[in-house]
């Protein structure tokens, strides 16, 4: 039986599941959930404060800048991590120097960042104890006037905000996530002021190591401001747009091309002296706590 020189022909290509990414656009999704990983990443170096409500639940938190010169304030949005379902993103909006893609759907706030220790005591996977974490305190604009009346308080009392303790509560989910500022038991809105010994006594640790010795947070580095410029770099309209999406402006330079974009970097410093009484606790020093308390995020927009 002769073979008939017959050509077979290739199987059909299913292309049904038009939802999904093909082609080129599989490298274009990628490289947006990268950046956006990429954001994601870096906010999480510096946990936010946060509190849940609760009627009978108070707060205290220590201020490590030393005055409002040094803190960051700027428009943000708070967006819904599509991986958790939380509003535990947040990227800082541009529109105050170009248009803002993410604006389209929702307006930003504006935020002022300040660093502080969280006092509530945690304990590591080794069964250490830590005194308190060290965190990024966001107060937005509805409750910025409140806490200016406290801090002038605090810099006409002490000459500076460092060391400067508050107390907060939270009594409803409604209210603000960073609570409110409440009187302590002497009726003084602005208590205590640790100065720098009483702060490395309480909070102060050795160099922090890895297991292979590599030391990844230098001696007393958590009672120090977090470097702002580091944590938040000059926003760009391009780079939202490469990780949510949207049209660049009409008549603007910018291609479709996919590039990696540098923001540029910025700086801040730190410098103390306060004083007032100490006040007792025990004390357990981070000489090896590698691991961070796992910080709650709330399912709700930050208010």
């Amino acid at each position: 039986m002769g073979r008939t020189n017959t050509k077979s022909s290739e199987p059909k290509a299913d292309t049904s599941g038009g939802w999904a990414s093909r082609g080129a656009d599989i490298y274009k999704t990628a490289e947006k959930e990268k950046k956006r990983q990429e954001s994601s990443s870096n906010s999480k170096k510096a946990s936010r404060f946060w509190m849940p409500p609760d009627a009978d639940a108070e707060r205290e938190v220590i201020i490590l800048d030393n005055s409002m010169d040094e803190v960051m304030a700027f428009f943000e949005h708070n967006l819904k991590n599509p991986q958790t379902g939380k509003y535990d993103t947040f990227e800082p909006c541009p529109k105050e120097f170009e248009e803002c893609p993410l604006c389209k759907d929702k307006s930003s706030y504006y935020v002022t960042y300040l660093t502080v220790i969280d006092t509530k005591e945690w304990e590591t996977k080794g069964g250490d104890k830590v005194p308190g974490t060290r965190r990024l305190f966001p107060i937005k604009y509805a409750q910025l006037f409140k806490f200016k009346k406290l801090f002038d308080i605090a810099m006409k009392k002490y000459g500076t905000l460092r060391g400067v303790s508050i107390l907060l509560t939270r009594t409803d989910k409604k209210h603000a996530s960073i609570g409110e500022p409440v009187a302590d038991e002497e009726g003084q809105l602005v208590g205590l002021c640790y100065n720098e010994k009483e702060l490395e006594e309480h909070w102060g640790h050795d160099d922090l190591k890895g297991d292979d010795g590599t030391v990844y947070a230098p001696a007393n580095q958590r009672i120090q401001p977090f470097e702002y410029g580091k944590l938040f770099p000059k926003p760009s309209a391009k780079r939202l747009r490469e990780i949510y999406g949207g049209d660049a402006p009409v008549g603007s330079d910018e291609s479709n091309a996919w590039e990696n974009e540098e923001t540029p970097k910025e700086e801040t410093e730190e410098e103390p002296t306060p004083r007032r009484r100490a006040r007792s606790r025990s004390v357990a020093k981070q000489k090896e706590a590698t691991d961070l308390p796992v910080d709650e995020e709330e399912d709700v927009p930050f208010e």
